[in-house]
């Protein structure tokens, strides 16, 4: 056999051997598979026994190269769940895939609680959807990232956060709880949208952030924080079609700026003391546009409409814009509610408003309230009650008003 021959034969062996070694299962390297074959076979990886839960004890990176269906098993079981005795940090990507949970979409089945998770502990998720499970889509820990996850049809909240987390680009719906749940505090919410969930849409904590996110037909309140949630930021969102509130903050110190409420079974805006309420626009809500408590700043807002349903019939007698005392409102727009523009109680600042063609007053207020540089015209029963005039406003025909 010639040199050349000899070579090119020794060369194709080494080509054959190379392509004949076993390719490795995982996707990446590092990465444990998590799958439907492994979950109810031996398990997926070393302490994980057989069946559900797959249950995660090591820190490190996970990922689903398939669905997981727990169709016919216990209402109380989970999907994956990080070992709780251990504090570990543990990514999953979903892969695009589903959990798909014992419950039937629409059904009442709630599990009890310790069970009934589609994914527990987890640090990092993203990329998959978890539905129809009994209790909870997602319940991930603090200082967690969940991206391009949804949670549809399980039986409590959709997706469940303990606290500090950053969530971006989210879908809760028809969870028979809350949409997303923010708990312990100063997480962010971004893009995400709540839709037909039994509770709030979105319930948040204190100092938590919430930008460009949709609650709309939800049970309760759309976007929602407690009396103890001070501090959080809602912007640039909008909430529609929720059965009380589509904005309700009970704290102190919230800024609500930029969003927009309309066709709520309550208010547009509810707020706590002391908020900050600016450049919203609040429209057809049942039982008023805006609802600022005391200590509270109100400008640059819209609230039309209110009182009204979408086809015109008066649902009832919704004000515009309503602020208790120690109160700025100014430069806002009210029209065409079927109760009054702007109404103020205690002492107050009231400036540079626009209140017309509402049913009843266009502004009313208390004796104490200072009011000047507002135009008001047009108003069903009057436009001014009460007051004290600090001049430059425009009543109709009125340069003083009175």
């Amino acid at each position: 056999m010639s040199k050349l021959t000899s070579h090119r034969t020794g060369a194709i062996s080494l080509l054959l051997a190379f392509l004949l070694l076993p390719v490795s299962s995982t996707a990446d390297p590092g990465v444990l598979e998590i799958n439907q074959a492994c979950a109810v076979g031996n398990g997926c990886f070393p302490g994980d026994a057989p069946g559900f839960p797959v249950l995660i004890t090591s820190a490190g990176s996970y990922r689903l190269t398939g669905n997981l269906d727990l169709t016919g098993e216990s209402l109380n079981v989970s999907a994956i769940s990080v070992a709780t005795s251990q504090w570990l940090i543990v990514s999953l990507n979903l892969g695009g895939f589903e959990i798909v949970g014992p419950c039937a979409s629409g059904s009442a089945c709630v599990g009890n609680a310790q069970g009934g998770i589609g994914v527990f502990g987890v640090t990092n998720l993203n990329n998959g959807t978890v539905r129809n499970m009994a209790r909870h889509g997602a319940l991930v820990g603090t200082h967690a990232v969940v991206d391009r996850v949804s949670a549809a049809d399980n039986g409590d909240v959709g997706i469940w956060t303990v606290g500090s987390s950053l969530l971006t680009n989210l879908i809760a719906r028809d969870n028979g709880g809350r949409g997303i749940y923010l708990e312990g505090g100063g997480s962010v919410l971004r893009d995400c949208r709540t839709v037909s969930n039994g509770g709030h849409g979105i319930d948040l904590s204190l100092n938590c952030v919430v930008e460009r996110c949709t609650a709309d037909g939800n049970g309760a309140s759309g976007i929602f924080a407690g009396e103890l949630t001070s501090g959080v930021v809602i912007r640039d969102s909008s909430a529609g079609g929720n059965g009380n509130n589509g904005i309700h903050t009970q704290g102190r110190g919230a800024s609500i700026n930029g969003n927009t409420a309309s066709r709520n079974t309550d208010f547009g805006i509810r707020s706590g003391e002391a908020n900050s309420i600016h450049a919203n626009t609040a429209v057809l809500n049942q039982g008023g546009g805006i609802f600022a408590q005391s200590g509270s700043t109100v400008t640059g807002n819209t609230a039309q409409n209110n009182g009204f349903d979408p086809f015109g019939a008066v649902l009832g007698e919704a004000d515009g814009i309503f602020a208790n005392g120690g109160s700025t409102v100014g430069d806002n727009t009210s029209r065409e509610n079927t109760g009054h523009g702007i109404s103020v109680n205690g002492p107050s600042r009231v400036y540079g408003n626009t209140s017309t063609g509402n049913t009843r007053r266009g502004l009313r207020m208390q004796s104490t309230v200072a009011y000047g540089q507002n135009v008001v015209a047009g108003n069903g029963e009057g436009d001014i009650e009460s007051g004290l005039q600090m001049g430059e406003n425009f009543c109709g025909t009125n340069l003083t008003c009175p």
